[in-house]
């Protein structure tokens, strides 16, 4: 399926601040989403990752759309950084790059975070059933939009 928004795939946690300087310098203006994710299986084509399988059509096929339609108006793109984890790195390691990144501090995956808000804790989530904390984001999100 095709997205009206980018998608950016950063493989490993060496990659990330590189790619996320790349996307914010070559892209301006627009309203980043940083998604850590577990990587997927190649023959299955499913995440490791139980909860990231659930969150990722909330991410891709729900929230992403409806955000980007408003970003469209004021003529701004909507990107997503796909950050992928690998299962046999992250289980049990707490020094693993992502969760002492300062930036994202992930406690847990699946992570959801509106990098232009990086600061606002009401701006990231790791629990995808809290509707709630996803409207705050969505409203976070429109609202730099709109500025």
């Amino acid at each position: 399926m095709s997205s009206a928004f980018e998608e950016v795939i950063v493989e490993t946690p060496a990659q990330f601040d590189s790619t996320m300087q790349s996307v914010v310098n070559n892209h301006p203006g627009s309203l980043v989403f940083v998604y850590i994710t577990g990587k997927k299986d190649t023959t299955t084509g499913k995440s490791w990752c139980p909860d990231c399988v659930v969150s990722e059509p909330i991410v891709t096929e729900d929230f992403l759309p409806e955000v980007d339609r408003e970003c469209k108006k004021k003529g701004l793109k909507t990107i997503l950084v796909k950050a992928l984890v690998e299962r046999s790195e992250y289980k049990g390691n707490p020094q693993y790059p992502y969760r002492t990144h300062p930036d994202l501090r992930v406690k847990s995956i699946p992570t959801f975070i509106l990098w232009n808000a990086k600061d606002d804790e009401k701006a990231r989530t790791d629990n995808f059933n809290d509707l709630d904390r996803l409207d705050a984001m969505r409203v976070a999100a429109i609202k730099i939009a709109k500025q």
